[in-house]
């Protein structure tokens, strides 16, 4: 998916939240990155956790 327009984030916030009841890891890594940004689903929505992954 390419993320010309904040796709991606809005995938996150807007669809994700409606076709999951659980999670264990999601996780948004950039291809040039460094670092994954990890998000946590809390109370029906999608919010960063704060923590990143290292690669």
């Amino acid at each position: 998916m390419k993320n010309y327009e904040s796709e991606i984030e809005q995938f996150l916030k807007e669809v994700l939240p409606f076709i999951i009841s659980d999670s264990e890891h999601i996780e948004y890594l950039y291809e040039e990155d460094y670092e994954g940004t990890l998000y946590e689903f809390k109370e029906g929505k999608i919010v960063e956790s704060g923590k990143v992954v290292e690669y």
